[in-house]
């Protein structure tokens, strides 16, 4: 999924609501606009989406990391570990032999 940005809410957008209250006569009687709700505009999204842009795909520090690791025979995989990843790449995560 791609956030592009764009904001389907241009401006702020409130709504209000009438409170209702029965009296002793079974009257309904409305109270004046008391209660709200606000939806806030566009630039938190957009402020996050930007944020979100700028952030590389890969992050390289952890793949020199763990490469590094690899090299030097450090990295270090149960056989538990690598028949649970290939049973998880053939029958998808969250599959149980079990």
């Amino acid at each position: 999924m791609k956030i592009d940005g764009s904001n389907p809410f241009p401006e702020t957008q409130t709504a209000t609501f009438k409170r209702a209250s029965v009296s002793g006569g079974n009257e309904v009687n409305e109270t004046p606009d008391t209660d709200g709700a606000s939806l806030s505009s566009g630039s938190n999204v957009s402020a996050l989406a930007a944020q979100v842009q700028q952030m590389p795909d890969v992050r390289q520090e952890r793949v020199d990391a763990l490469k590094q690791a690899v090299e030097s025979g450090q990295y270090q995989v149960s056989d538990k570990q690598i028949a649970e990843a290939l049973h998880a790449q053939l029958l998808g995560p969250g599959t149980s032999s079990e």
